[in-house]
């Protein structure tokens, strides 16, 4: 309870606020006003220090559920994924991939075919294209806190796995989709224009270190 006052005190003005997929939108097209409550009342708590938020739409090797299953065998040298975070489970098309890493998790079988599927908008089980669901939820947000001032920005996806020039161009398009998405939901809440952040490929943060 005393980090607002804390990160004031240290002198920063902004944080991003990390929110996941898998919590706003736990089923097909059902948003979780309870948990976005709870997001709308930290940036209350960092607004009453001066401090802005960021709305990160955070994900790492795409979800907590492709944790290795209990009978997983991975190859000589490779690990078990620990499963991280993100994308709800209905949203997680597979394959069937191997959920087993050597060193860098985002390259495991499992997480890669999540992500050509998302790039490719499958559909999960209701019919709907995953990636168009994920826009949808961003003009829900964007119309959550269209009317907040304190809100810097909305951080479209943290560290996107768009690995190759085909999936570089999927990244793009998807990305365009994303700021329509959002700017139709300030526009719906008859609020502001905020900040629309976009991030390379994970391939960046797997290289500069």
């Amino acid at each position: 309870k005393s980090d607002p006052k804390r990160i004031a005190a240290i002198g920063w003005n902004v944080v991003r606020l990390i929110v996941s997929w898998s919590r706003v939108e736990p089923s097909p097209g059902r948003y979780d006003e309870a948990y976005l409550r709870t997001v709308a009342a930290q940036v209350r708590r960092l607004r009453n220090q001066g401090v802005y938020s960021i709305v990160d739409l955070h994900q790492d090797a795409w979800s907590a559920t492709l944790a290795a299953r209990p009978d997983e065998v991975c190859a000589e040298n490779t690990k078990p994924a620990l499963g991280w975070d993100g994308a709800p489970a209905w949203a997680t098309l597979d394959d069937g991939g191997a959920r087993c890493y050597l060193g860098t998790r985002e390259l495991s079988a499992a997480v890669q075919n999540s992500w050509s599927a998302f790039f490719a908008d499958r559909p999960a089980a209701d019919g709907v294209g995953i990636q168009t669901r994920y826009v949808a939820m961003l003009r829900h947000l964007g119309r959550t806190f269209a009317k907040d001032s304190s809100v810097a920005g909305i951080d479209v996806m943290n560290e996107p796995g768009a690995f190759g020039d085909e999936a570089q161009a999927a990244l793009s398009r998807f990305y365009a989709r994303a700021v329509t998405a959002i700017r139709q939901g300030e526009k719906d809440g008859r609020g502001l224009r905020h900040l629309i952040l976009v991030e390379p490929s994970v391939t960046w943060s797997i290289t500069s270190k």
